[in-house]
């Protein structure tokens, strides 16, 4: 993982978060996502497959557009469904 800033989700648009729940701004925010996705479950999971999915579904092209990385990795996990 880059180095990043680590960002509380507690001020985000998302109510449920606490005050330790920590996502990262970083490639995810410059790409048009949000440091949710960046969501760091103790270095177990992400949110990267569940924000791309979401992304994916609600606006397809912009996301292909500002995030080409994301939505290829998106693409390339559902083909292998």
């Amino acid at each position: 993982m880059t180095t990043c800033e680590r960002e509380s989700q507690a001020g985000e648009t998302r109510a449920s978060y606490s005050d330790d729940e920590f996502g990262y701004r970083d490639q995810w925010v410059e790409g048009g996502g949000q440091p949710y996705t960046g969501k760091d479950y103790g270095g177990k999971a992400t949110e990267i497959l569940t924000t791309g999915l979401e992304r994916l579904y609600s606006a397809p092209v912009g996301f292909a557009m500002h995030d080409p990385g994301h939505f290829e990795l998106i693409v390339r996990i559902l083909n292998k469904l």
